[in-house]
């Protein structure tokens, strides 16, 4: 019994040695804003995904749920008729995506632009189809994310014009024993293989996806390294497309061949250019706004809030409270480096958040905004606070990287009281499990006094 006793005494002391005084910050308020529990919230903390929070809150209130991004596509004349298809983005990160069936997936949108081009009598693109962009390929990754992330599916890059949400799916074939080579099946959408280094290997069983795809924006090369766990008939890993918007007009250009409508391959391309002489044949809308920071939320789906950051950058501001908060924010009690919270630059004070979140409450789009926040047992929170009583309501936005885990939202404690949150822990030694424990209990202790 003395020895057991021990025991948890030692566990109890590593688990608190391993968490710091500094790598805290919290911050519990009222839906008010009154300040219930706090612990250095005025600190600067590296935030992770919750601050995809921020770009939810400016999008919905810049643009309102019912919002659609619109591709729009021009014909060109030559001699009377038309000949050249070009295509203009505005941002959408849902072009080509298979998230939403008969919507935005691949066949549904080539379908709709072969009828459309059909309904204009084209027959012929003999000089081609020309996509423009707003930026080159260089600066379609935030300056701040790591040379390990960019080249993985959750760190592609975004334009004006994005496809199959920037990403590629890569099917191995693992060797027949633990460390032999796994072989490349096929890919989703088709890439040939001679772009990719492959030095994967086949791990243990029940391993997981331990790749790591290296690559940058605008180069066709991809290095892939790391395992493939042993004995699974073709194991799936996702990274990002090389190019999109080239990938784009090939796949395009591959159903319209298959449609009776030839395409001069050799007049294909991209260019940063804007059209202003041309009037539009016909445009492509996405899901609602709605739809998309639901999904960007419940999945933490770094392109969408990439592309949503992008785009408010390129519009003209409305004037907004919400607005306002933030830019009057920088940089004592926010630091932005980008829309999702992957570059570790990113900075936030808890007090920021949470009086984020009481304005967003106040707002005109509050109704959209915490529609769009995983609820207990739903989105990136589904496992998370099981030891929170069952009745419980809790909304929030997780956050986590190396040695960074975060959440943010709102719930409502024993006595009915809505509180908002957000707690940060910053740590280089600390492991999830004991962040995770530690949080666990700060938001228990919180709900049940209140």
């Amino acid at each position: 019994m003395r020895f057991l006793f021990f025991i948890l005494l030692i566990s109890t002391q590593l688990f608190a040695s391993t968490i710091k005084d500094n790598d805290i910050s919290f911050n519990f308020t009222t839906a008010q804003g009154s300040v219930l529990n706090s612990k250095k919230n005025q600190e600067l903390m590296s935030p992770a995904s919750i601050q995809k929070l921020i770009t939810t809150g400016l999008i919905l209130e810049e643009q309102g749920p019912d919002f659609k991004f619109k591709t729009k596509f021009y014909l060109q004349k030559t001699n009377g008729e038309f000949k050249k298809l070009l295509i203009q983005g505005n941002w959408d990160p849902s072009l080509g995506s298979f998230r939403y069936p008969n919507e935005t997936d691949q066949l549904t949108l080539f379908k709709y632009i072969s009828h459309q081009l059909k309904l204009n009598e084209v027959t012929s693109l003999a000089n081609g189809i020309t996509a423009l962009v707003k930026l080159p390929p260089h600066k379609t990754i935030p300056n701040h994310w790591s040379w390990g992330d960019i080249g993985n599916y959750y760190a592609t890059g975004t334009n004006s014009i994005n496809y199959h949400e920037n990403l590629f799916m890569i099917y191995f074939t693992p060797g027949d024993s633990i460390g032999g080579n796994a072989k490349i099946h096929h890919t989703v959408p088709y890439l040939n293989n001679k772009l990719f280094i492959n030095n994967v290997t086949t791990g243990k069983k029940n391993s997981g996806d331990q790749v790591y795809i290296y690559g940058g924006p605008g180069i066709t090369q991809r290095h892939l390294t790391g395992t493939v766990p042993l004995a699974s008939k073709e194991f799936r890993v996702k990274g990002s497309l090389p190019q999109p918007t080239f990938q784009f007009i090939n796949d395009l250009t591959q159903h319209l061949l298959t449609n009776n409508i030839s395409v001069n391959t050799n007049k294909n391309s991209v260019q940063t250019d804007t059209i202003t002489s041309l009037t539009k044949s016909f445009e492509y809308s996405s899901p609602s706004l709605q739809k998309l920071v639901t999904s960007m939320n419940f999945k933490s789906i770094n392109l969408y809030a990439e592309a949503f950051y992008q785009y408010l950058k390129s519009t003209p501001k409305k004037e907004s409270q919400l607005s306002s908060f933030v830019e009057q924010s920088f940089p004592l009690s926010l630091d932005q480096k980008d829309g999702s919270g992957l570059s570790v630059a990113n900075k936030m004070s808890t007090q920021f958040m949470t009086t984020f979140l009481n304005k967003v409450s106040q707002s005109t789009s509050a109704l959209s905004f915490w529609s769009s926040i995983p609820h207990k047992g739903f989105g990136t929170i589904k496992y998370k606070f099981k030891k929170l009583d069952s009745s419980a309501k809790i909304q929030a936005k997780s956050g986590s990287m190396g040695g960074v885990l975060s959440y943010a939202g709102r719930f409502f404690s024993k006595k009915g009281v809505e509180i908002h949150f957000c707690i940060i822990l910053n740590s280089p030694i600390a492991t999830q499990r004991d962040m995770q424990k530690y949080i666990d209990e700060k938001i228990i202790s919180i709900y049940n006094d209140n």
